[in-house]
């Protein structure tokens, strides 16, 4: 799997959800969020855990770290993903 052949959504949480992080990030196949990616991220890409990014299935994360959600985008186009 290519960093290019992936698109990242970084998203706010949902206020309604279980999870306590604040951030969320999804793994998309296309910019037009058709289909999500079936793999867990942080273990094709150790890097994204050196950003507090930690995987809840495939092709979804959250973020556990003190960047607001424009400082993550910067960060994730930073290691050449794609950022939608």
């Amino acid at each position: 799997m290519k960093k290019t052949n992936i698109f990242l959504e970084v998203v706010k949480g949902d206020e309604d959800s279980l999870l306590a992080s604040e951030i969320q990030v999804r793994a998309w196949l296309d910019a037009e969020k058709d289909q999500m990616v079936d793999a867990h991220l942080t273990e094709e890409f150790p890097e994204l855990e050196e950003l507090d990014l930690y995987d809840l299935m495939e092709g979804e994360m959250e973020y556990d770290g003190s960047l607001s959600i424009e400082e993550l985008k910067n960060e994730l186009r930073i290691l050449d993903f794609n950022v939608i």
